[in-house]
């Protein structure tokens, strides 16, 4: 089960550093977490759809907008960009992320 929760991160972090750029303002935490459980953010992680629950998408998203990472970042991740490279201020704010995400991913999915 550890091996999921650390891939939730993992998938997280590296979609946020490597989607693309939408500009604009940043997307509301339902924005995100639409896009986590059925859009476009979603099918860019390579996790089953089965431990993307609503309430882990929704703790996800609360993170991420909560977050200082970019609001360009954020738009990618909605977006589904592949192409996005985040620069070293969202990189930073990725780390201090991580925690945050994988407090969701021991709460919402479930143990077996």
């Amino acid at each position: 089960m550890m091996v999921r929760k650390f891939g939730v991160v993992a998938a997280t972090a590296a979609l946020l550093l490597t989607s693309a750029c939408g500009g604009g303002d940043r997307p509301s935490v339902d924005e995100v977490s639409k896009s986590l459980t059925d859009g476009k953010a979603g099918g860019l992680m390579s996790l089953p759809s089965s431990v993307m629950t609503d309430e882990l998408a929704d703790c996800m998203a609360k993170a991420i907008v909560d977050s200082k990472v970019s609001d360009d970042a954020v738009r990618a991740l909605v977006d589904g960009d592949k192409d996005y490279k985040g620069d070293k201020d969202d990189t930073e704010a990725l780390s201090g992320l991580g925690t945050k995400i994988a407090e969701c991913a021991k709460d919402a999915v479930p143990t077996q």
